[in-house]
């Protein structure tokens, strides 16, 4: 039996909630990407110890996690990474990649998007010019244990944009499901996708009343990048 630990917390909305601390039933790391996250002595992450994570390594294994329960799933707050050296679940990442893994670019919109020094979001350095909306990928982080959750991307020389709200990240390919709705440019609805639950090549990005549509095909055969996933 797994003993664990529950402390106070505070969600959004100001209600009081219960955080659990437990030992991972599947090990697993976290990836700093070599910044100097800070490191608590406790797991509501309010007591810096004065130190931070060494930048020669990227990867720290997780030996303990603070949850809390959010939409029926498990919320990452914090990670113990051994002799109680806390770091933020925001600081640190499930994973990092380099270029590849079915990632085309960055599409900000024509948008004045922060960048930022770090993948942590820790200082402003400039903006993306609204000029110009498609951005070379070098690197991205992942919240999540599959390249569905891409939350930051870098540019190159350490340039992070935040694609959990900033760019979206545009894929080689994606998965659509029969039924998924086509449009032309203008918005208007042309037709659906048919067959069965396939990969599709992406062959463009583009805004459509606000919001981003990716091109399957001809200029009739535009589909809404939140319909589509990686698997």
């Amino acid at each position: 039996m797994v003993a664990f630990l529950i402390i106070g917390a505070t969600s959004t909305n100001g209600t009081a909630s219960a955080s659990t601390i437990d030992t991972p039933q599947v090990p697993y790391s976290v990836s700093s990407v070599g910044f100097p996250v800070k490191i608590y002595n406790d797991a509501a992450c309010t007591q810096y110890s004065g130190k931070t994570l060494a930048t020669n390594n990227s990867d720290w294994q997780v030996i303990r996690q603070s949850t809390v329960p959010e939409n029926g799933i498990k919320k990452f707050l914090a990670y113990d990474l051994g002799n109680n050296q806390w770091v933020k679940a925001d600081e640190v990442f499930r994973g990092f990649n380099k270029v590849g893994a079915g990632v085309s670019y960055a599409y900000s919109r024509g948008q004045k998007v922060p960048v930022y020094d770090s993948p942590q979001l820790w200082h402003i350095t400039g903006y993306l010019d609204p000029a110009i909306s498609y951005w070379k990928v070098n690197s991205f982080t992942l919240y999540g244990p599959t390249n569905n959750n891409i939350n930051r991307v870098n540019l190159g020389n350490n340039q992070w944009v935040d694609s959990t709200k900033n760019v979206d990240v545009i894929r080689t390919a994606m998965l659509f499901p029969d039924g998924t709705l086509t449009y032309n440019q203008d918005g208007q609805q042309t037709g659906a996708v048919s067959g069965n639950y396939d990969y599709y090549k992406i062959f463009g990005a583009t805004t459509i009343n606000g919001m981003t549509y990716v091109k399957l095909g001809s200029d009739n055969q535009w589909v809404k990048l939140s319909d589509g996933t990686m698997n």
